[in-house]
């Protein structure tokens, strides 16, 4: 496999934003027993239906700045 730079699924996503081109997401406890790798959700949003458009709470969350995206 020749997995793209970024977030693996950033090609093929419906969620996906710019920043998914160039963050490789870490797996986090979004719940109890429920993990992700996602930079639109986070613990304190983990419902990726709920997070505003464009906005990536997983940066957040991680202590990354999300200026530009």
């Amino acid at each position: 496999m020749n997995p793209p730079p970024g977030c693996r699924f950033h090609t093929r996503c419906p969620y996906a934003l710019d920043a998914c081109r160039d963050v490789e997401p870490q797996l986090v406890q979004i719940k109890p027993n429920h993990f992700a790798a996602c930079i639109r959700i986070s613990p304190e949003q983990p419902d990726i239906d709920r997070v505003a458009r464009g906005d990536a709470p997983g940066l957040r969350s991680n202590g990354v700045k999300t200026g530009g995206y």
